[in-house]
């Protein structure tokens, strides 16, 4: 007996490595940006990724997808990160895309494809790149996602005036094609300010609506510029509600200006060619005039391959910033705050971009390199440990 105990011990340790689970991990309090070697090697990510990509999605057996916006166009990948494939062309049509963006998956057999707001419509493709059904909305469709048991949400916008906006959070059947409301909330903006026919408000600043696929396939719901998240089922009964642990930091003036000169440094060296003399006079508004007095709690929420809630929160940095998270279980209770280490890479966290996505305990992102004048994205794997 003395000669096994060491051997049962040295396997209770193993398996217990081995079932280590990613809340493990995170309490940990860092996880570093270390690519898996071999990983998409040979890939010429420039040629892929010359203009960007938008989001970043891992089915079941691996195979990953990444939308690119303005090619209008779904990559695939192997789960060794090789490329297969793309598939769609900028159109209305079946098969075509128009400004892809939100990639989820639903019932583990479809694409649910978010566009461009306006089309009003959001498109089911089977993972070989053929559409199987276009489903259209009542209302424009911002953040289409995929729920369990055959159901979408997107959320619908509705300016009220230049300082509110209502938004609301539509369910719909993939196979009725009935949509109704889950939920409802107010973005509250102090202005938004019209110069030369531009609209100059910052809602990000100020408070967006987030929702999210649960790790069970319910509907998450957050509004950035208050602490609670709200969990519906796919027929949009409210199941359950949290509280962050977490407080808003103030709108500086510090903060204030520093994102005023980062805004106008964007629009003079960015290619959305606003006018020099709309420049000019939008360096002469008091920015002050568009901020509430505190910043929103988070800037998004992700949930990983065991359902645990990242809610990356708000910092005073404006641009490259510290990439901080708060861990909720699934059920909402307050776990950890953890920190990406990006080590050689860089990534911005939006919630209108996402570019990280999960897949048993490896976390597949969409990266740019730091300090490299090569600012094309690429795939790269982190096995969590």
């Amino acid at each position: 007996m003395k000669k096994v105990w060491p051997i049962v011990f040295l396997n209770i340790i193993i398996v217990s490595f081995l079932s280590a689970g990613l809340q493990d991990i995170y309490k940990k309090g860092t996880i570093k940006l270390e690519p898996s070697p071999g990983f998409g090697g040979g890939t010429d990510w420039e040629a892929l990724f010359y203009d960007g990509a938008k989001q970043v999605i891992v089915t079941g057996e691996g195979s990953i997808f990444v939308s690119n916006s303005a090619q209008h166009t779904i990559y695939r990948f192997t789960p060794s990160g090789q490329f297969l494939t793309k598939f769609g062309q900028k159109g209305l049509g079946p098969n075509d895309l128009y400004f892809p963006g939100q990639l989820t998956i639903l019932d583990g057999k479809y694409l649910v494809i978010g566009e461009y707001a306006s089309t009003r419509r959001i498109n089911l493709f089977d993972f070989s790149g053929k559409c199987f059904k276009v489903l259209r909305t009542d209302y424009n469709a911002f953040g289409a996602i995929a729920l369990r048991n055959n159901k979408v949400a997107y959320i619908a916008s509705q300016n009220i005036s230049l300082k509110v906006g209502k938004r609301t959070v539509f369910i719909k059947g993939a196979d009725s094609g009935k949509e109704s409301p889950a939920f409802t909330g107010e973005v509250l903006g102090k202005n938004t300010i019209i110069i030369d026919g531009l609209f100059l408000g910052f809602d990000n600043q100020t408070g967006v609506l987030i929702i999210a696929q649960t790790g069970d396939g319910n509907l998450l719901v957050g509004l950035s510029s208050t602490p609670t998240i709200r969990i519906y089922s796919p027929e949009g009964k409210l199941i359950r509600t949290f509280e962050l642990n977490m407080k808003p930091l103030p709108a500086s003036d510090r903060y204030i200006e520093a994102f005023r000169d980062f805004t106008i440094s964007e629009m003079k060296n960015g290619n959305d060619q606003t006018p020099p003399e709309t420049i000019k006079k939008i360096e002469k508004i008091a920015f002050k005039e568009m901020f509430n007095a505190n910043l929103p709690y988070y800037r998004d929420i992700y949930v990983d391959s065991e359902g645990n809630i990242l809610v990356f929160k708000w910092t005073e940095c404006i641009s490259d910033c510290k990439k901080n998270f708060q861990v909720y279980a699934p059920d909402g209770k307050y776990i950890c705050e953890t920190t990406i280490d990006e080590g050689n890479f860089k990534f911005n966290v939006d919630n209108r971009s996402k570019k990280l996505a999960f897949w048993g305990k490896s976390l597949i992102g969409l990266f740019e390199l730091r300090n490299s004048d090569d600012i094309s994205l690429r795939l790269v794997k982190v096995d969590l440990k």
